[in-house]
Formats: structure tokens, C-alpha cells, sequence
């Protein structure tokens, strides 16, 4: 393999602190380093996937809750407390294996 493309210095011995640009660390360049539209589309559609995850994991356990509770599947507050349990269990099956398969 050829590594003279490869610089065999530590990069923070080159450069001094002065000539690196700094941000913000609430500024979208800090995410898209230093170009501001892609760091500002990246911080929206990680809010935007937060929130509708989010919110869509809490309003589906609450309509699920009294969909079970429906007087016609005759399910008792008990068993539907149950039903979100294993929902939510769902959620820490789900947790494990995605950490499970990131690597290191």
C-alpha cells in the first residue's frame, strides 16, 4: 500500500489554536463543519425526526391504552395495563439489539 498521502504528524502539532475557526456550539456550521446549509439541514431534520418520533411513540401508547379499554373487546384496565407494558418492553428489545449492532 502507498502511504505518502498519509501524514505521519499529529495534526495538533501543526496547528496552532489561533488559526482554527471557532463556533458556536449551538451554531448548525458546528454540525455541517463550517458550511452552514448543511449543518442547518442536518439540525432540522434531526429535530424534525425527534419530534415526530417522539411524539408519535407517546400518543400511540396513550390511543392504544383506551383502544384496548374498547367496551367491545371487554378487556379489563388490568390486561391493558399489561398490553402497554409489552409495548414499551418492545421499545427496550428494540434499544438492545440496535446497540447491539453498532460498532464500537
Amino acid at each position: 500500500m502507498d502511504y505518502t498521502a498519509v501524514s505521519m504528524n499529529n495534526p495538533s502539532n501543526n496547528e496552532s489554536h489561533e488559526d482554527q475557526i471557532k463556533f458556536s456550539q449551538y451554531s448548525p456550521e458546528t454540525c455541517g463543519r463550517g458550511f452552514f446549509a448543511y449543518g442547518l439541514t442536518l439540525s432540522l431534520m434531526f429535530t424534525t425526526y425527534m419530534f415526530f418520533v417522539g411524539g408519535t411513540d407517546q400518543t400511540f401508547s396513550k390511543f392504544y391504552f383506551s383502544y384496548l379499554k374498547f367496551e367491545r373487546f371487554g378487556i379489563s384496565t388490568k390486561s391493558a395495563s399489561w398490553g402497554i407494558i409489552l409495548y414499551w418492553l418492545s421499545y427496550i428489545v428494540r434499544f438492545i439489539l440496535f446497540s447491539l449492532s453498532t460498532p464500537v
